[in-house]
């Protein structure tokens, strides 16, 4: 795909020691075990605060990433680059990009918990800023993927658009439920 091919080359081109070691550093962030490890840990610390709902759906989110990536992932069945980078190697299908949707969903799992309590507490300028800071880290992440040269761009873009649409699905039910339960 010209796409692929194009931007692939272009985010490739600009090889350095510096950078690989930033898109690692992204890339394990990104992680299954790494979001799942994150998830668990805000669960208990929500289920703590008595915040069963949040908890559940953060937890419930994450593990239901894995089950999309892996739905998805058998159904298109798309090769690994043939050069991909010599330190990190694809386990599976090239599509869609999992590491995407983990973190579309954990982090914006978490932004939106964040971005209520600010708004809450009337602090819509902080909020604002971390919506943009979640933009800028999971576009980074999209970056790292290809960067190291573990997916193609459509892989990216398909992880991304499957995570958002997961992430508002979760979302919408988050906020239905807690109309249904106001007990939180």
């Amino acid at each position: 795909m010209l796409f692929d091919d194009f931007l692939g080359h272009f985010i490739t081109g600009f090889y350095n020691q510096s950078l690989e070691t930033i898109a690692l550093g992204f890339t394990h962030l990104a992680s299954y075990k790494f979001c799942l490890l994150i998830a668990t840990l805000l669960a208990l610390i929500l289920l703590l605060k008595r915040n069963y709902l949040k908890a559940l759906v953060l937890l419930a989110g994450v593990i239901g990433s894995r089950v999309i990536r892996n739905f998805w992932k058998m159904l298109i069945h798309r090769p690994r680059l043939n050069d991909g980078h010599p330190l990190i190697e694809g386990s599976s299908s090239s599509f869609p990009s999992g590491h995407m949707l983990y973190s579309i969903t954990l982090y914006g799992l978490l932004v939106f918990i964040i971005y209520l309590y600010l708004v809450k507490y009337e602090k819509s300028s902080i909020a604002r800023w971390v919506l943009v800071l979640y933009v800028a880290f999971i576009f980074c992440i999209g970056w790292s993927r290809v960067y190291l040269g573990i997916h193609y761009v459509s892989d990216v873009v398909g992880g991304s658009l499957l995570g958002v649409s997961w992430l508002l699905l979760l979302i919408v039910f988050l906020k239905w439920a807690g109309k249904e339960f106001p007990a939180e």
